[in-house]
């Protein structure tokens, strides 16, 4: 798991971005190296996640509906992207099905990338 971070970098957020392009530059030569051995290498990279964490944080907020459209405003289709959305494409991912899948970078983003 890194971050959509590690493809498109965030204003002041370098020591982050630092750790997530590292995470998405290791993925395909860990999956090269490691594509005979049966060992898979895959980079999972989200945006911004409704987790619990961060709805508690949202909740806070005297006004909690402006702060979920201010965070949400980041993806094309306005809402961050669900963990059970992850999930799916890690099992994918995982899956026998997807034996020949290593080394790439997978963008769960809405598109927000597909333009950088």
């Amino acid at each position: 798991m890194t971050s959509v971070t590690g493809i498109v970098a965030v204003r002041d957020w370098r020591a982050y971005a630092m750790t997530k392009f590292a995470m998405v530059g290791l993925t395909p030569g860990i999956g090269l190296n490691h594509s005979n051995t049966g060992v898979r290498c895959n980079a999972i990279c989200p945006d911004r996640v409704e987790t619990l964490f961060v709805s508690a944080r949202i909740a806070k907020y005297p006004n909690p509906a402006p702060a979920y459209r201010e965070r949400s405003a980041t993806q094309l289709n306005q809402r961050m992207i669900w963990p059970k959305e992850i999930a799916a494409a890690a099992v994918h991912l995982a899956a026998d099905s997807s034996a020949m899948v290593t080394g790439i970078t997978l963008m769960i983003d809405g598109s927000k990338t597909a333009d950088k």
